[in-house]
C-alpha cells in the first residue's frame, strides 16, 4: 500500500486524547509513517473538522487540529470534475451520507489505494477499498 485517504474522524480523534479512539488513531498514524505510506485527504476534511469544533464550542482546538493535520497529510482538491463524478456516485449510493461519498470520490479520482475511517457503514461500499484503522495497525 502506497497511499491512504484519511476520513475526517481519524484526524479528529488523533487530536483529542480524551476520546476512546485516540490511541487507535495515534498507532495507525505511527504505523503509516513507519511504512512510508503517504496520507492524503481533501479540502472538505478541514471544513468538517471546523464544523465539528464550532458545534462543540471548541474552535481553537479545531484550528489546531487543522494545522497539525496539514503537517501529516497531502491535501487533494475538489474540482468541478470531482463534483460531476461525485454526483454520479451519490446517485448510485444514496444510502450513504453525501459528504462521505464526496470523500470516497476524491479518493477514487486520485487513484489512492484505500480510504481509512471509523465509520462502519462505509466498510461495505464498493467505490474504493475501505479500511478500519485497526486493520492497518495489525
Amino acid at each position: 500500500m502506497r497511499s491512504l485517504y484519511l476520513d475526517t474522524n481519524i484526524l479528529i480523534y488523533q487530536s483529542f486524547s480524551k476520546t476512546d479512539l485516540y490511541e487507535i488513531s495515534f498507532e495507525f498514524l505511527k504505523k503509516c509513517h513507519k511504512k512510508n505510506i503517504e496520507l492524503v485527504t481533501s479540502t472538505e476534511t478541514f471544513q468538517e473538522i471546523l464544523f465539528v469544533a464550532q458545534r462543540n464550542n471548541q474552535l481553537e482546538q479545531g484550528l489546531a487540529t487543522c494545522k497539525k493535520s496539514l503537517e501529516i497529510v497531502r491535501v487533494l482538491d475538489v474540482t468541478s470534475k470531482t463534483i460531476l463524478l461525485y454526483l454520479s456516485f451519490l446517485q448510485n449510493n444514496s444510502h450513504l451520507i453525501s459528504r462521505d461519498v464526496l470523500h470516497l470520490t476524491v479518493c477514487y479520482e486520485n487513484g489512492i489505494d484505500g480510504f481509512v475511517t471509523f465509520d462502519k457503514q462505509l466498510l461495505e461500499t464498493n467505490i474504493v477499498p475501505v479500511y478500519s484503522p485497526k486493520t492497518i495497525i495489525i
